[in-house]
């Protein structure tokens, strides 16, 4: 039996995600075009709107196993970055995180924030026990971010490392690393 996700708002101490809309395309394909962002992706290369919006429209909409939040500051609801959890594998039980901040806004502790409060969405409403991600070999400051937030390196794909965390029996808090 398929799982699917449900969309669940989150709100972490500094921002409130909401999932990402067609009307978001412009500032999505801007931060994806900025060469200190596209360089760590598998498809490293500037996106176009229009190849935005065709991945929006034939697979990021009918994929329901993927949700996909723009966080934006409580205060002013200025965009930071986007964060998504995508169901892989068989077992419906592994999910893969990902994020992609505003350049702007490195080095500020957001994806540390969003991706703990992911973590425990994950778990919570996704019934989700393994959680991985695939990081780039040269980006560091993620290889940082992951491994701080319990993550252990599993295998070298390309270019890629792909780090895994158990969720099952781990109780995941707001705030815990």
């Amino acid at each position: 039996m398929k799982q699917t996700f449900r969309f669940h708002p989150i709100v972490t101490e500094r921002l409130r995600l909401r999932e990402i809309q067609e009307t978001d395309a412009d500032l999505l394909v801007g931060w994806r075009t900025r060469p200190e962002v596209y360089r760590y992706f598998v498809n490293a290369h500037p996106i176009q709107r229009q190849e935005h919006l065709k991945w929006f429209w034939e697979t990021y909409l009918p994929d329901a196993d993927r949700i996909d939040w723009l966080g934006c500051k409580k205060e002013t609801g200025k965009p930071v970055g986007v964060f998504g959890v995508k169901r892989v594998g068989m077992d419906g039980q592994t999910a893969e995180l990902s994020y992609l901040l505003d350049p702007r806004e490195y080095h500020k502790g957001y994806a540390q924030e969003v991706l703990r409060a992911l973590l425990e969405w994950s778990q919570n409403y996704g019934n989700v026990k393994t959680a991985i991600a695939e990081i780039h070999k040269e980006n560091e400051a993620s290889l940082r971010l992951i491994e701080k937030l319990g993550f252990a390196k599993k295998e070298k794909r390309g270019s890629f490392l792909l780090y895994e965390k158990k969720l099952e029996g781990d109780k995941i808090e707001e705030g815990s690393t």
